[in-house]
């Protein structure tokens, strides 16, 4: 495989598509088996229903900072050597994550794995796009897409059987591989060259990427402790400080200036920012509160991936032909309607109730992220790919630690024992109900995005 050309780059797409699919494909999976295995990581490292929260959200608040500066250095040194890297990178960070023995050690590695996710993060949709045939870009980002919702479907029932027949640390193990098979499959691309290479990355990027650590680390962390929200104030600031000058913006301002973009961006934000923490939620729930184990709650939690892989590419195909915002709105309100349904779950499990909503939910994800991300990617000149494929990437990112910042308000501060079980539920409920409320509110603004078919 010759990558030396952009030619012999687009000509010989095919093992690249398969290697973006897998490195889009990993990180859903390793985090879907990871929530499976949290009860039993709780146990037995004596963390919290909120400190568990906290793993997850390491990985988001690490990916979320780094991706602006990843996106601009893919674009000064290739796209594809960035990507591999980044598969590299999450590969090294599964391996150390099978010997942590305590909280913050994996604490530690979590964010770590998070930095080096951020890197396949901004550039796999860049790739797909970028080498995708004409009249095809949406069947192929629906095919990516698709590779995410798979680890998502897979992540569950792997995650369950993984933890309780070889423990949690045998999902970082799997992740390990597939990390590696990935990496040794895109690694011919890895020598791509760009004319902008050695271009020194500009002090704001850093500035931003700093700054959005720590509004969502201060964020979550206030739970614990009020004086935290100063370091969400100080990276508040830091952001803004970051958009000062007229050159080298962390986000690119032209794409902004095209509506359809802006929202389908705000839209995805708010969307991810809904009904991330469901995962969480419910993982704890039928494991606390109903007594199943990691196996069946993995098998239980099929139901929703599931459908989003199935029904993801369709989805992709109609909005070549459809205008995405009617579809993308019509999954928001389905998935408005899941979130209803699972909030009102009880101490008693409704196995027909988790089954249902999570359905809901499936179709809901499924007609909404294809479409949407068309509509992004669409709107992005060909010099532009790798930051709108950052810019969405941060909005799926930001709304998803966001999404666990909500959820670490309702989230028990006490070990995993049936008292908790009892305090988890009404914050369940309470969470879902305000997470329905968000995702009418993004419904406006996947409506008033406009049209973006000529």
């Amino acid at each position: 495989m010759q990558t030396a050309s952009p030619a012999g780059f687009i000509q010989d797409h095919r093992p690249l598509l398969w290697a973006t699919a897998l490195g889009s494909f990993l990180p859903p999976f390793l985090g879907s088996s990871l929530n499976v295995a949290l009860p039993v990581i709780g146990r037995e490292l004596q963390a919290t229903a909120f400190e568990l929260g906290l793993i997850v959200n390491a990985f988001l608040i690490a990916a979320a900072g780094m991706l602006v500066p990843l996106g601009r250095w893919a674009d000064a040194c290739g796209r594809a050597r960035v990507f591999t890297w980044g598969l590299l990178g999450q590969a090294l960070c599964s391996a150390a994550a099978i010997f942590t023995r305590s909280v913050p050690a994996l604490l530690l590695v979590r964010a770590a794995q998070g930095v080096a996710a951020a890197a396949t993060f901004a550039t796999a949709v860049a790739l797909v796009a970028q080498v995708a045939p004409a009249g095809q870009k949406g069947k192929l980002l629906g095919a990516n897409t698709a590779a995410v919702y798979l680890g998502l479907t897979l992540g569950p029932p792997t995650g369950g059987l993984l933890t309780q027949h070889l423990g949690w640390r045998s999902v970082f193990g799997a992740s390990a591989l597939l990390a590696l098979g990935g990496w040794a499959l895109a690694r011919p691309w890895g020598r791509e060259k760009s004319p902008r290479e050695g271009v020194a990355q500009p002090a704001s990027l850093w500035l931003f990427a700093a700054g959005v650590s720590l509004v969502l680390g201060g964020l979550a962390m206030t739970r614990v402790q009020g004086r935290f929200a100063a370091l969400a104030a100080l990276g508040a600031i830091a952001v803004v400080l970051s958009f000062r000058g007229s050159s080298n913006l962390p986000l690119e301002p032209a794409l902004f200036r095209n509506t359809a973009f802006t929202f389908s961006n705000l839209a995805a934000l708010i969307h991810y920012a809904a009904t991330f923490s469901v995962s969480l939620f419910l993982a704890l729930y039928l494991q606390v509160v109903g007594g199943l184990s990691p196996k069946a709650t993995g098998f239980l939690l099929l139901a929703q991936p599931l459908l989003m892989a199935l029904l993801s590419p369709v989805a992709g195909s109609v909005s070549d032909r459809w205008e995405p915002r009617w579809v993308a709105s019509a999954g928001m309100a389905l998935t408005a309607g899941g979130l209803l349904v699972l909030s009102s779950a009880q101490l008693r499990v409704s196995l027909f109730q988790v089954i249902s909503g999570l359905a809901l939910l499936g179709i809901g994800f499924a007609l909404f992220s294809s479409p949407n991300t068309h509509a992004v990617m669409g709107q992005a000149p060909t010099k532009l790919l790798s930051a709108a494929s950052a810019t969405l990437a941060l909005m799926r990112l930001t709304g998803q630690a966001g999404s666990l910042v909500l959820a670490s308000f309702f989230l028990p501060a006490s070990s995993l024992d049936t008292q908790a079980g009892k305090l988890l539920v009404p914050g369940m409920q309470a969470n879902l109900w305000v997470a329905s409320l968000l995702c009418l509110v993004g419904m406006v603004f996947s409506l008033a995005r406009g049209n973006v078919h000529g």
